[in-house]
């Protein structure tokens, strides 16, 4: 949407992205099977969602119920330290 790009559902959606945005991307595809690589993809993966939302559109961001960022934050660093 950002993009202006008209929406026509999610199929082959990377290929109509920035190069910048598809590089984001790329980088929640975990590398390996490692730990690690799970947790890195992860890590990328949040602050790139939320990069995505507060793109959107004032009226449907207020549609969608928010979780507390800071909460999202602390439950992750938690969940690496396991």
């Amino acid at each position: 949407m950002s993009c202006g790009q008209p929406y026509e559902g999610n199929r082959r959606l990377e290929q109509r992205l920035t190069r910048a945005l598809q590089q984001q991307l790329e980088r929640t595809i975990p590398p390996s099977h490692a730990r690690e690589s799970y947790r890195s993809a992860l890590a990328n993966s949040i602050p790139l969602y939320q990069a995505l939302f507060d793109t959107l559109p004032e009226e449907l961001r207020n549609q969608i119920a928010l979780v507390d960022r800071g909460f999202l934050g602390r439950s992750f660093t938690t969940l690496g330290s396991v």
